[in-house]
This record gives structure tokens, C-alpha cells and sequence, in this order.
């Protein structure tokens, strides 16, 4: 995380901001960056807090490539993690297939523990919008599970197709 707090990435990540949130007068410093990891693309996801919204950007090979304020997408992770209905867990879905890329490790870990433990969204596994979702954060993070969840995720995406 050393590199994310250096004086040239500080004043980068404030005018990549100050434009995109139309903000001339934007001040980031370093008690700003709140956290970093890595998204499903292999990509940095920086957390960046400002005032009192929190914003995810998307950075690679010393270029800003997309942001977010993670309130666009905080609530559907946890309507997806807690879906009451088909259509609850398909909505979910749909939305935040755009916001994937931002999604973090204790999200993508909630995720793929609902999806084992959450009726309505196993009993669907095999709709193609689920399938997908699931495999892309699967494929690339299922190391954040057990062993014993890997091999009932494996089962249950594999097998029941």
C-alpha cells in the first residue's frame, strides 16, 4: 500500500477526482486512502474517502481507469446476499454486473458463501446471468474459501449443470 501514499500518486488521484466529480477545489491526502485490493481483472481498487461518501477507483499501470461512490452499488451486494426471491437475486445481479470490478474481498467471500447458503439464488445457479456472475468472482477469488466451500461451489456449478 506504500506506493498509494506517495506525494505523486496523492496529487495524480486528486486531479484524476477533481475532474470527474467536477470538484476544482478537491483536497486528498493521505489519511484519505482508506484501503486497497485487488479486483477480479487483476487491477487496483483503491477506497478513497471524501467528506462523507467513499469512492472505489479503478487504477492500472499508473492510469485511473474508472471510479465509483460505492453507495451506487453498496446496497445490491447486500440484496443479493440476503435475495428473498428469483427475481430479487436476477435484479442483484443484473446491477451489479457493472460494479463487479469494485466489488472487495469480504463482499466477493459474502457472495460466495449466500450463494451456498441462500436457496434463492443455488436454486437458479444454472440461469445464465447467475452462472456468470458467480464464475467471474468464483474463478478468480474462490482462494478467499474454505476448502471445504470451494469443493461445494465446484459441485454446485459443475455438477448440477
Amino acid at each position: 500500500m506504500f506506493y498509494f501514499i506517495d506525494d505523486y500518486f496523492i496529487d495524480s488521484l486528486t486531479k484524476y477526482l477533481e475532474e470527474k466529480l467536477n470538484n476544482p477545489f478537491l483536497i486528498i491526502k493521505r489519511e484519505n486512502i482508506k484501503n486497497v485490493w485487488e479486483s477480479i481483472n487483476w487491477n487496483k481498487i483503491i477506497l478513497v474517502k471524501i467528506y462523507d461518501d467513499f469512492y472505489v477507483i479503478e487504477y492500472e499501470d499508473w492510469e485511473f481507469l474508472d471510479y465509483s461512490n460505492i453507495k451506487e452499488y453498496k446496497d445490491y451486494v447486500e440484496n443479493l446476499i440476503n435475495s428473498y426471491s428469483f427475481q430479487q437475486t436476477h435484479l442483484s445481479i443484473t446491477y451489479l454486473r457493472s460494479y463487479i470490478k469494485y466489488l472487495n474481498n469480504n463482499e466477493i467471500e459474502a457472495i460466495l458463501n449466500a450463494v451456498l447458503d441462500n436457496n434463492q439464488i443455488w436454486w437458479i445457479i444454472d440461469d445464465e446471468d447467475v452462472r456468470e456472475f458467480v464464475l467471474d468472482i468464483f474463478n478468480t477469488k474462490s482462494y478467499l474459501l474454505s476448502e471445504e466451500k470451494i469443493i461445494e461451489l465446484n459441485e454446485l456449478l459443475w455438477i448440477k449443470k
